[in-house]
């Protein structure tokens, strides 16, 4: 029986081929997590869940460059997509609009984070 086919996150990318990557645990580095989100610009992506995300979300080996992978093919920690080989999915103010709204929100949750972040770290210097 062979391996389950996991469509790649990216938007427009039909790449049946190469290996997946999962998505960075947002629990540990919730930036780079999202920088991944960003980086495919696919807006359904804005529509689940954080945990559905990094379960069961992938993206294909072709959108990282060579400065991200190391010689067994894995990701250095620091990795996010740079390379995009789907259609060109920017062109049409339709898509220029999801894209903005992806980016706002991402920009958003960022901010939440850190003003949950801050006062803890502020308590630890006290």
């Amino acid at each position: 029986m062979g391996r389950l086919y996991r469509k790649c996150s990216v938007l427009g990318c039909e790449d049946k081929i190469s290996s997946r990557h999962r998505f960075p645990d947002p629990k540990i580095n919730f930036e780079l997590f999202q920088k991944w989100i960003v980086s495919t610009g696919n807006p359904e992506l804005l529509k689940s869940d954080v945990e559905h995300i990094y379960r069961t979300k992938k993206i294909c080996h072709r959108h990282f460059s060579q400065k991200h992978i190391l010689s067994n093919n894995l990701l250095l920690k620091s990795a996010f997509p740079t390379i995009f080989l789907g259609k060109d999915v920017f062109k049409t103010s339709h898509n220029k609009k999801e894209l903005l709204e992806l980016v706002t929100m991402v920009l958003s949750t960022m901010a939440e984070n850190v003003e949950k972040i801050l006062p803890t770290m502020f308590c630890c210097l006290c």
